[in-house]
Formats: C-alpha cells, structure tokens, sequence
C-alpha cells in the first residue's frame, strides 16, 4: 500500500475536489466516560471481551506454555518439540478453512450469516476443549 500526505504533493483543485468527494469528516470530540460506559451495556461487547480473552489465552497457551511442558514432561529436545507443537496450528488452520465452508453452506440454505458463524464458532470451541 503507498500513501502520500497530500501536503506534499501538488494538486489542482479539481484533483482536491475529487480526493474530498465522498469522504466524511472524522474528527469529533472525545467520548465522555458514560458514553464509554454504554460499551459495557451492550452484550455484543461483553461477548467479543470474553472470546477474545478466550482467543489470546488459547495463544498463549499453545505458542508459550506447550513446548516448555513437552520439553519437561515428555523430554523431547528443541526440534521434537517444535514440531509437536505446531499440530494445534495445523488442526486450527484446517478447523478454519472447513468453517468457512461450512458457514457459506448454511448461509446458502437460508440461515442468516451471523447465526451461521457463531454456530461455527461454537463448534470450533467445543473441539477445542475435546482434545486439550
């Protein structure tokens, strides 16, 4: 991707005005705290917190945890370790491909997009907690 400020480049008001057209302006004021606190409410949000503290845990686990635990419990050297490691990767790389067949296909049958990805979404957790 190649951006230029457009303070550094000379345009003629016709390239101006076609760059401006369309664009909205985003500056606004700063969110006050009870508009911060609204976030809160919404259980949208409360969902997305839980399943990305659920996702960044699940990483940490795999990419920090699981090769020091198989080096100690399992006394598999660097290389060993590292390529049992990389089989949660392998299955989760798969698991995501599949979904999102499995996701078109449904919506494709008449579900409604956002039911179809959180009905995978699930399954994919529940396999998850199966083999761990």
């Amino acid at each position: 991707m190649l951006y230029r400020n457009r303070e550094h480049v000379e345009l003629t008001a016709v390239e101006q005005a076609y760059l401006n057209a369309g664009s909205v302006n985003a500056r606004r004021d700063p969110l006050s705290f009870a508009e911060w606190r609204s976030l809160f409410r919404n259980r949208t949000m409360w969902g997305m917190m839980l399943g990305f503290s659920g996702i960044n845990y699940t990483a940490w686990l795999y990419l920090a945890w699981l090769p020091g635990y198989l080096q100690t419990a399992y006394n598999l050297d660097l290389k060993s370790t590292g390529l049992m490691a990389a089989i949660p990767f392998l299955f989760g790389a798969a698991g995501m491909l599949v979904n999102g067949y499995v996701t078109d296909w449904l919506v494709k049958g008449g579900m409604a997009p956002i039911k179809s990805r959180k009905i995978c979404i699930i399954a994919g957790m529940f396999c998850e907690v199966y083999w761990q």
